[in-house]
């Protein structure tokens, strides 16, 4: 245990060392609801990581929860991510800056996720107007008809439809019905939910917005255990005014 911490000084001093300035001290906030991707040489392709106040989670199909912490010492700033510690490098160029594996000497570069949309514009009725899986064409295929005709005064729904409100997602499919709470990551870019759909028999549990209007929403969805993705086109029900009214609703 000794010969473990002696290395352990060892690796941040030397880590002190490399760096040429002093770093100022940086608090929680720099962190907690943001979004990053880290990006490195070959050894990892980039991934995101979404930080809360303690904790942060990898945003992928089967998001990780890790703990995270923050120390300060003899000038330099580290992030403590999962008991492995990095040291941090800031940038002049705002909230981007490099994290160094103090063990392995690994370099990743940090860039800040800016919140690209706003999480109220989402509000609303969708239906589909088209749906594509990745691993099968890359074209975007028309919606199917329904399976079968009507036979029931009016119960089902046709083309279907997604509500979304602050927290919920709800799913209609002719007589099919299914809902899921969800949770944006702090860039507003990426959806979690455990939302089950007709058409796949499958969970989705990752949404990426892909595209976004007024009137268009396009998502990239993430089916559990499974490599597809797929790509979802949903047109908004409603005008703007009557879209306004609903958001304001759920506020």
């Amino acid at each position: 245990m000794k010969n473990l911490t002696t290395l352990f000084l060892v690796l941040i001093f030397s880590f002190i060392i490399s760096c040429a300035t002093k770093e100022q001290k940086i608090g929680p906030d720099y962190f907690r609801n943001k979004t990053f991707t880290f990006y490195t040489n070959d050894t990892f392709p980039p991934f995101k990581l979404n930080f809360d106040d303690s904790t942060c989670f990898l945003i992928d199909e089967s998001p990780t929860e890790y703990n995270w912490k923050l120390n300060y010492y003899n000038n330099s700033n580290f992030l403590i991510l999962n008991n492995i510690v990095f040291g941090i490098k800031l940038s002049p160029k705002g909230n981007d800056f490099e994290l160094i594996n103090i063990e392995e000497n690994n370099h990743f570069k940090v860039v800040l996720e800016k919140a690209k949309y706003k999480k109220a514009s989402f509000i609303g009725e969708w239906i589909f107007d088209k749906i594509d899986s990745y691993n099968i064409s890359n074209s975007e295929l028309p919606l199917p008809p329904p399976p079968y005709e009507s036979k029931e005064n009016g119960n089902e729904t046709w083309p279907p439809k997604l509500t979304i409100t602050k927290d919920s997602i709800f799913y209609e499919y002719l007589n099919f019905r299914s809902k899921s709470k969800y949770k944006l990551d702090n860039s507003n870019q990426f959806m979690f939910l455990n939302l089950n759909s007709e058409f796949s028999n499958k969970n989705h549990v990752l949404w990426e917005i892909d595209q976004f209007n007024d009137t268009i929403l396009y998502i990239k969805s993430y089916i559990k255990n499974s490599e597809e993705i797929r790509s979802i086109k949903l047109k908004r029900t409603v005008d703007n005014k009557k879209r306004d009214e609903l958001i304001q609703q759920q506020l």
